[in-house]
């Protein structure tokens, strides 16, 4: 760097509100200190290579030398000098040979610059006549981010003789960590594992170097004793649905599964594989606990839930209720037919499989069956109901005497018929009580809202049932269409005080009603239409 030498003679100069110390010239050769003022650099910063930064600095662009002298300063030269004061040499690179003398300039420090902790700016004149010179400050690379250490243990607690690991979280630094493990583990990857026989507490320290930086932690796990494994039970709950009619293209509950944990431990499920029969005529599979999903799965004969850690646990000495729900395919009369059964069962040897929570060991369900109900899948199906005007109270001696009505409607997206060619069946139960009777069979009539007779039945004054067999004019319900039974009864035999009649739908037997699907596939299925009995209202003679 060229040795300007500051010169301290001055002479005051006034220039409106502003005061500046000019050197006094001594020899016009020499140049000028005093003129610039640096404001960055102040001092000790560490500019980082590849950055951009600002250099700041204070001077008049017009000079007043003396009453006739005025120099104009409009641009400026700025030089970056670097080197060890005590040494004496220094390295001067330009940064600029000229700029406005605006007392700005974004300077982007090359990346290939050289280092160093002694670094000044020097500012001049084009002519070289005026300059001032920085405070020392540094250049240097940009700091690895702070080294940050951390460290967990896995099981916590565990039992004695168990294996633990203890796992390093390192962020932060070099990004290359050389590890070393201490205390109750010792080794040099970035885990380190080792068993205790004995309980107690045991800490384990870890220390990390990264480069300049280094850090460490420590962590402890407790030892325990062992804890006893206990049996996973399973069983179908009892709010399970009851076998029943399911229309193909639903969404329909297959069964719900109770895993108990009989132990002193939370079992953690990790596993639980389904046999489901017919299981091809569904398209997804949904796994609940509650009303959260814990997962689906494609359909199949054999669908198998993997669950997350803590996504399903079963307290210790408790139980959980897990669904099982299905998305059905369409009947289309290929894949899925009518009559198509479905059947959900947990029943394969370790169907279900588990961990201890506290000591970490399997718990599977081993050999156990838990059978869900049976589903039949169909495209329509009849749902019957006592209609709203069903007679009720007051008996009267007939022949033809209106003793029910029952309401018909269709789910489903075909015909409900009902016909003696697909030896269809409507059985109704009668309740009597009557003081006299001659012996002689009466009928029965079973009739639609229009009137028309769909069967008649001779019925013996004894008898407790009617089945109505629909030769008479088959019975069709359309999808979505809700229609009318009329049930006729001769009552002429009904003439003594409090004799009675009731006419009901027992659930006791599948074969109570049989119905096809658009004169096709015949279904019977009493226990499921008929389920919980419908009671027609009692008749009485006052």
């Amino acid at each position: 760097m060229k040795n300007y030498t500051r010169l301290v003679s001055t002479i005051t100069i006034f220039l409106g509100v502003a005061v500046f110390l000019v050197p006094a010239v001594v020899n016009a050769a020499d140049p000028i200190s005093g003129l610039f003022t640096f404001i960055s650099p102040a001092g000790g910063e560490k500019i980082v290579v590849g950055k951009t930064y600002d250099i700041q600095w204070k001077g008049p662009i017009k000079w007043i030398v003396s009453p006739r002298v005025i120099e104009y300063i409009s641009d400026v030269k700025l030089i970056l000098s670097c080197g060890d004061p005590l040494l004496g040499a220094t390295n001067d690179t330009v940064i600029v040979k000229s700029t406005d003398n605006d007392g700005l300039y974004k300077w982007s420090v090359p990346k290939k610059m050289g280092l160093s902790d002694y670094c000044r700016i020097i500012i001049q004149d084009k002519k070289g006549k005026y300059y001032d010179v920085s405070p020392f400050f540094g250049i240097g690379m940009t700091p690895p981010p702070t080294l940050n250490v951390s460290c967990s243990v896995s099981p916590n607690p565990s039992t004695t003789n168990q294996a633990v690991t203890f796992a390093s979280s390192v962020s932060g630094g070099t990004g290359s960590y050389s590890y070393s493990w201490s205390g109750a583990c010792t080794g040099s990857s970035a885990n380190c594992s080792n068993f205790f026989p004995t309980l107690g507490s045991y800490n384990a320290l870890l220390a990390v170097i990264s480069g300049s930086q280094s850090k460490s932690a420590i962590c402890s796990v407790n030892v325990i004793a062992p804890i006893p494994s206990g049996t996973l039970t399973i069983s179908k709950d009892s709010s399970s649905p009851v076998a029943d009619i399911v229309i193909g293209n639903s969404t329909i509950t297959l069964g719900v599964f109770r895993l108990a944990a009989n132990n002193a431990e939370n079992l953690d499920v990790d596993e639980i594989n389904l046999s489901v029969t017919g299981g091809n005529a569904v398209n997804v599979y949904y796994l609940y606990n509650g009303t959260t999903l814990l997962g689906t799965i494609a359909g199949g004969t054999s669908p198998k839930f993997i669950l997350s850690d803590g996504n399903l646990v079963i307290p210790s000495n408790s139980y959980i209720r897990v669904t099982v729900k299905a998305a059905l395919m369409p009947v289309d009369g290929a894949v899925v037919q009518n009559g198509d059964i479905i059947t959900a069962s947990i029943s394969t040897t370790d169907a279900v499989k588990a961990i201890g929570s506290s000591s970490g060991t399997q718990i599977t369900s081993g050999i156990q069956t838990a059978t869900a109900s049976t589903m039949t899948i169909v495209k329509a199906k009849p749902v019957v109901t006592l209609a709203p005007g069903s007679p009720s109270g007051v008996l009267f001696p007939s022949t033809s005497e209106q003793l029910a009505i029952f309401n018909v409607s269709n789910q489903g997206a075909d015909d409900v018929t009902f016909s003696s060619s697909e030896s269809n069946l409507f059985v109704v139960q009668i309740f009597r009580s009557q003081n006299s009777n001659d012996g002689i069979p009466g009928n029965y009539v079973l009739k639609d809202e229009s009137g028309t007779t769909l069967s008649t039945i001779s019925v013996a004054d004894s008898a407790s049932s009617v089945t109505f067999t629909f030769v008479a004019s088959q019975f069709t319900v359309a999808p979505g269409e809700t229609r009318k039974l009329y049930v006729y009864g001769d009552t002429h035999e009904y003439t003594t005080q409090y004799d009675s009649i009731q006419l009901w739908l027992s659930d006791s037997a599948d074969a109570n009603i049989s119905y096809s699907i658009n004169s096709g596939t015949t279904i019977p299925a009493g226990t499921k239409i008929f389920r919980g009995n419908i009671y027609a209202g009692t008749l009485v003679r006052p």
